[in-house]
């Protein structure tokens, strides 16, 4: 895959990060909740219609979310039609032989006809049956007068009040809402979508126009041989709209495949496609809709196509390439005029399209290729999607990736890119969320992005990332309330109880956010210290990352000879020559915890943005600071010759660093250099170190 695109001038792995975290999958999966079936079943009930089988977008998940514009006076936008098939079943259509035992007989014939289109001639039907033409002494169902009659029983018997417009356009009769639905209404009538009705006839075998079809994804990867048999043996339907060259226009039907497109988006179309293909449907809608040539289902063919071809884990890496793929196909396609059907491809979708039409499609659609963000852009700038509550505007979330797009073209580091710009745009939001109370949304902004970011800085649990990102938080009420949140999602995630052992350093960490002699500060800390000691209860034997959580606690609460009773005891009965039982119990601080920490250790979070190394050595360290505090400087010298063995075991960097704060903390300048000598080592050009060394030589 390509690190940059010259064509855009920008990078497909920032491009992927922008369209996952404008529309996250939980925003573009099946499970949205834009109750359809509901509202179509209530209006077909009402219009006394049956056999209706929703399709088109709406039932595809291939709907463009809904939107509220940031105007005073909002309105809500709604990028979605219902299609509704009536499927007729008093009449069977045959591809080949009459079906036998049906009171309407009938044979598709395709014939003289375009690709994709045919007639339906009667053999046998009863006398009443209408909407029959004869020619040429042939008997066909007339299309034309079906739609006629749907649309004069929908338009029957409507009120005056009725909120509603129906017309005919294409095989649809079609239904709209007049209703103008904003932040005051929508809870009053819901979302309104817009529905088209369809009357359709069933072809009970699979029409031999698209036997290629059948054969061309057999031999891809897509589609599997389970799901396209069962495709096969259900045939396809016929609605009534002629093509617009048709010579007999009132008997001609076309072939339809929504219910096969349906089963398809719902059963071979991953989420990760679908973010992409309705990025792609945005575009369409914002640059091209208008001009009323490329439709909705032309990019949906183009999409297919696309699916045969590209990878599913493809999409799922590199979703910024693979929309650069779908509208460099389509300006292919309308470069040949030709948007060829993904069933029958001798169809061309738009060869009825004047010439004169193409040009200013083809201008448009470079635009986009020369550029795919900013449209996107322009939009999210007045229009909020899916009732977002962020208080910004989506550009200004995202002007890190923005900002970044230019480093990376010169360094080609897609992890530091990936740090820098993605995790911390994802960061940013969901502060934003949490700022705002709101620690349910805050958790699925850093969701939403994990995969992302698992596949450049991975691979790591999700419950890792999400701890990573927790310490990073500087507040330590907002870094308690993403806590909570987590803790409390733990049964849909298991895992994530792995994070209650963190509770008590949140409690510790939020009791700082309150003055020093508040009440409200000591009754954290007390929460913080029951959290600890509860743990210490449950645990067969105590972690020393336990018992240094511990030990911070009681410092806070200025307990230091209960602290240091606790850490000699550790110091006694640690294994202090086992060193993967040492390197297997680390214990981490991050700016969440910065405050509660003494101004070394805060330097080195301020720097590096967080500090890590073996529990035991950070046992050593506070040890060393509590004896100081009780100014019992003389004895932390019995420990050191241990606390050097163990650093020097661990050959730790951390383990060095904190060997020379504590010896620097006892007045003994040289061996504190001596320690961060030995860490500069591991960690040439550190200038935290360097300065360290030259405040040692003073």
């Amino acid at each position: 895959m390509e690190e940059w695109d010259e064509k855009a001038s920008l990078s497909p792995h920032h491009l992927s990060y922008i369209i996952t975290i404008l529309l996250p999958k939980r925003l573009v999966s099946l499970e949205r909740d834009i109750n359809v079936e509901s509202q179509l079943k209530a209006f077909c009930e009402a219009k006394l219609i049956n056999n209706a089988i929703p399709v088109g977008s709406s039932t595809e998940g291939f709907s463009i979310p809904y939107s509220m514009s940031y105007e005073v006076d909002s309105h809500l936008g709604t990028y979605v039609d219902a299609d509704v098939l009536f499927v007729e079943n008093d009449v069977q259509i045959s591809t080949i032989d009459p079906i036998q035992n049906v009171d309407t007989q009938a044979i598709l014939e395709c014939d003289d006809v375009h690709p994709g289109y045919g007639r339906v001639r009667l053999l046998k039907h009863s006398e009443d049956l209408k909407d029959v033409v004869t020619r040429n002494d042939n008997k066909y169902l007339s299309g034309q007068r079906i739609q006629n009659s749907v649309h004069e029983k929908m338009t029957s018997g409507r009120s005056e009040d009725d909120e509603t417009s129906i017309g005919i356009h294409g095989p649809a009769v079609s239904v709209e809402y007049s209703t103008v639905l904003n932040a005051d209404n929508i809870q009053t009538y819901g979302v309104r979508i817009p529905l088209d009705m369809v009357y359709a006839v069933e072809v009970k075998q699979w029409p031999p126009e698209a036997t290629e079809w059948v054969q061309r994804v057999k031999k891809g990867n897509w589609l599997g041989d389970d799901l396209i048999e069962s495709i096969v043996s259900e045939g396809c339907q016929v609605v009534p709209v002629a093509h617009k060259h048709s010579l007999n226009p009132d008997i001609e039907w076309r072939l339809s495949f929504a219910v096969t497109e349906k089963r398809i988006a719902r059963s071979a179309v991953t989420d990760a496609q679908r973010q992409c293909y309705i990025y792609f449907k945005m575009l369409r809608h914002l640059c091209l809709k208008d001009l009323e040539v490329i439709s909705s289902y032309c990019l949906k063919t183009v999409f297919f196509h696309a699916c045969e071809v590209i990878p599913k884990p493809t999409w799922e890496t590199h979703t910024g390439q693979c929309l650069l793929y779908l509208i460099d196909s389509l300006m292919s396609c309308v470069k040949q005029r030709n948007i060829p059907s993904f069933f029958i491809p001798g169809n061309n979708l738009v060869d009825d399209v004047p010439e004169e039409k193409w040009g200013d499609v083809e201008s448009r659609l470079l635009e986009i290729r020369k550029d795919p963000i900013i449209p996107i852009l322009k939009f999210t700038d007045t229009h909020a999607i899916s009732y977002t509550d962020i208080p910004f505007v989506f550009r200004e979330n995202i002007s890190f990736v923005l900002e970044d797009m230019e480093k990376f073209k010169v360094h080609r580091d897609i992890r530091r890119s990936a740090f820098d710009a993605f995790f911390t745009t994802s960061f940013r939001m969901s502060l934003l969320y949490l700022n705002q109370g709101q620690p349910k949304n805050a958790v699925q902004i850093l969701m939403d992005s994990y995969p992302t970011l698992d596949h450049f800085l991975g691979p790591m649990p999700l419950v890792y990332f999400l701890n990573e990102a927790a310490i990073l938080i500087q507040d330590g009420r907002l870094y308690l309330l993403l806590l909570q949140e987590l803790l409390g999602m733990a049964n849909q995630h298991p895992d994530f109880k792995l994070l209650e052992g963190n509770l008590a350093c949140a409690y510790h960490a939020a009791s700082y956010t309150y003055p020093e002699e508040s009440s409200e500060r000591a009754e954290y800390l007390q929460k913080a210290e029951e959290l600890v000691r509860e743990e210490l209860k449950s645990q067969s034997s105590s972690s020393c990352g336990t018992q240094v959580t511990f030990a911070t606690i009681l410092m806070s609460q200025r307990k230091y000879k209960e602290s240091i009773q606790i850490l000699e005891t550790v110091v006694n009965t640690a294994n202090k020559s086992a060193q993967e039982e040492i390197q297997g119990d680390m214990t981490e601080f991050g700016f969440s915890e910065q405050k509660v920490l003494d101004e070394d250790l805060q330097s080195e979070i301020s720097t590096h943005m967080k500090i890590e190394g073996p529990s035991l050595i950070f046992v050593f360290y506070f040890l060393v600071r509590c004896l100081v505090l009780e100014d019992e400087v003389t004895k932390p010298k019995a420990f050191f010759e241990e606390y050097e063995r163990v650093c020097d075991l661990c050959e730790d960097i951390t383990g060095y660093k904190l060997l020379g704060y504590s010896y620097y903390q006892v007045g003994d300048k040289r061996k504190a250099r001596d320690a961060f000598m030995s860490a500069l080592q591991k960690m040439p050009g550190s200038q935290l170190l360097i300065s360290n060394i030259q405040k040692c030589s003073e």
